[in-house]
């Protein structure tokens, strides 16, 4: 059967090719051409259509069935059960969201619908509420399952019970708040997902709650919930009961508690930058746009990672995140800057860009804090200082100027400061046109322990602590901005990025050599047992030390990770010397040219020869520079100057070797 030629025919259409014609579409005049009839045997209807003019589909197909003389579709379904229907109500009792369990042949899916105040529309709430929330709000003690059935379930026993919009493993933060002094039994399911919703949602309402426990069913099959306890002959008192019997562990204190005969005799504030920034405090640093607050907290930044001296105060050596929320680009540029300036090399400095929102709720400060301390497991360092910058970009959609919304900003900087234990977080302002103050809400400055204030003055910038609870306040240093090219653009010219440098003329960090720790400090202690025997070590000999040095059951990616990164952060450094594929670390290499040495240590041994230089260099006896020269190859070992020497290669080997020398 032909249907496009019927169709056709019938529509006073016209053929194009055999199987295919274009003819009126529905409604339209009898010269349009605008619906397109195809035979498609593969279709249970025989055809396909498309409409040209955007007409209804379902419209156009009933079109043609009516023009070539078949009969009206009519839909066939299978039987499947009912969709239940949950509805969501929040506080004050209104509906708010609806989850419909849709059953199909593959298994169960789940739609949301929100309610607007008229209707319900596609999609849920962006902000997720507990189920039956107004009975959770009345209640002491909740009992939180996996799935709205089971929470009605109970509710006809007349206990109050809830569960989350989105099942197992959907626990968000927002839920957190709602179960606050209240008394929580987690009654978990019995599989792998059940469990580990279950201590998910533990953990999240430690602290939050005045109790918080799970109940697991070990006795029922794969995947039964407490409906499955019930549904087995069971009774309230009978689940009670079990309940019950099941450890309750005490109450966990929200609250940090010391008596006063607790508190230690001796207390010393603990500083990352000594007289600056106290562990474990949440600071801002404020200035007005071009006054100079990234550059100065970018060189503090990096002589933190460096683990140097800043401005001649100690610093602690430690992992430093820099989140630049804004010009992450410039920042790398400004740190490239200091790089290329103090000759530094691979130090503990991660910098952080994308965009973030630190007022709508906590899931942003928690995977930043999570970020964070996956990268304090990378470099074998804990982190001491966290960096945002600037407020604004971070903050998200709230209002700075609203006492809500910048009190939320401060919950998710203290969750961030929390939970990367030991660690300060700094937020760095833009003030207003006063320039006295950072802009928006004062809860900001109620909540820092320290705030700063940067300042251009006559010939450069200051920056100075206008604010402290725990410490000294006034000018902590004066400096001035210099340019470093950093790049040449497309069309020649160069790149600058500024560094900073004290007024004194002295430039910060003028002697930076970064102090090796975390894993660099174990593969460091790996080429050294190396050397100590062999001299100098091959990669492979390095390598296979440290693998022997490391704690059994690393993984095998993780350990060659851990070195690689280490290697590259020695050489970078300059702690370790590299010369024709061998290794060795750089204090067991010397170049004193007005001091002989008998060259036992630092390459082969050649007897009764006393020489200026073990390595190959051109400043051999008689050409003897004073103590403040440097000669022109400290890095290659004598043995490779003699290997080189047997292979022929044409170069001009040391005096003392070519035999011309007294």
């Amino acid at each position: 059967m032909n249907i496009a030629a019927i169709v056709c025919n019938a529509l006073h259409g016209d053929m194009v090719g055999k199987d295919a014609c274009l003819v009126p579409g529905p409604g339209h005049g009898k010269t349009d051409r605008s619906l397109s009839v195809k035979n498609d045997a593969n279709n249970p209807d025989g055809f396909v259509v498309n409409s040209f003019a955007e007409d209804d589909a379902a419209e156009c197909r009933d079109h043609v069935r009516r023009a070539a003389g078949l009969p009206e579709w009519k839909p066939t379904r299978t039987e499947r059960p009912s969709d239940p229907q949950f509805v969501y109500r929040d506080e004050h009792g209104q509906p708010y969201l609806r989850v419909t369990k849709v059953h199909k042949g593959t298994g169960k899916s789940f739609y949301q619908h929100s309610w607007n105040g008229r209707e319900w529309v596609k999609g849920a709430q962006q902000v997720r509420i507990p189920y039956r929330l107004p009975e959770v709000i009345a209640a002491d003690t909740v009992y939180v399952v996996e799935g709205e059935k089971d929470a009605d379930r109970l509710a006809d026993l007349g206990l109050v019970a809830t569960s989350a919009p989105e099942g197992a493993g959907k626990w968000r933060e927002e839920l957190n708040g709602w179960f606050t002094g209240k008394h929580v039994v987690i009654l978990a399911d019995n599989d792998e997902p059940g469990r580990d919703h279950a201590e998910k949602i533990e953990g999240a309402l430690r602290g939050i709650a005045a109790s918080v426990r799970s109940v697991h069913f070990p006795m029922l099959p794969e995947k039964g919930d407490v409906s499955d306890f019930l549904d087995g002959g069971k009774t309230k008192a009978d689940l009670l009961a079990y309940i019950a019997e099941q450890a309750t562990p005490a109450p966990r204190e929200r609250f940090s508690l010391d008596w006063f005969h607790e508190i230690e005799d001796s207390m010393p504030k603990e500083t990352f930058i000594k007289g600056v920034f106290g562990v474990n405090e949440f600071t801002m640093l404020s200035g007005k746009p071009g006054s100079g607050k990234s550059v100065i907290t970018t060189d503090m930044a990096c002589h933190v990672a460096a683990g140097m001296d800043w401005h001649g105060r100690k610093v602690k050596q430690g992992l430093v995140v820099y989140i630049a929320a804004e010009r992450k680009d410039l920042t790398k540029r400004r740190m490239l800057a200091f790089r290329k300036r103090h000759g530094v090399g691979a130090i503990p400095l991660l910098v952080m860009g994308g965009r973030m929102d630190l007022t709508t709720g906590l899931k942003d400060a928690e995977d930043i804090a999570a970020t964070i301390k996956r990268a304090e497991e990378d470099c074998g360092m804990p982190c001491v200082w966290i960096i945002v910058d600037t407020l604004t970009r971070a903050f998200g959609p709230g209002d700075q100027n609203t006492s809500k919304d910048m009190t939320k900003f401060i919950q998710s900087c203290d969750t961030i400061r929390e939970t990367v234990t030991g660690s300060h977080v700094t937020v760095i302002h833009h003030t207003g046109w006063a320039g006295d103050r950072g802009k928006g809400a004062i809860d900001l400055d109620g909540a820092v322990d320290a705030s700063f204030l940067v300042k251009k003055e006559a010939g450069g910038y200051l920056l100075e602590c206008d604010g402290t609870n725990d410490g000294d306040e006034g000018v902590i240093t004066h400096f001035r901005m210099e340019g470093v090219q950093v790049g040449i653009d497309e069309d020649g010219q160069p790149t600058m990025a500024p560094v900073v440098i004290p007024t004194d003329g002295k430039t910060a960090g003028e002697k930076l050599v970064a102090s090796v720790k975390g894993h660099a400090a174990a593969v460091l202690e790996a080429l050294e047992t190396v050397c100590h025997e062999e001299g100098m070590a091959t990669d492979e000999e390095w390598r296979r030390a440290y693998y022997a040095k490391s704690e059994a059951g690393t993984k095998p990616h993780t350990l060659k990770t851990r070195y690689l990164r280490a290697k590259e952060q020695l050489i970078a450094s300059g702690t370790v010397t590299e010369a024709h594929g061998t290794f060795r670390p750089s204090h067991a290499v010397t170049c004193d040219a007005d001091v002989t040495c008998d060259d036992t240590d630092l390459g082969i041994n050649i007897p009764s020869r006393h020489v200026t230089h073990s390595l190959e260099c051109d400043d051999v006896t008689g050409n003897v520079p004073g103590k403040e020269e440097e000669c022109d190859d400290v890095t290659t070992p004598l043995r490779n100057t003699y290997q080189r020497m047997k292979e022929g290669d044409e170069f001009t080997p040391p005096a003392f070797l070519r035999g011309d020398a007294a």
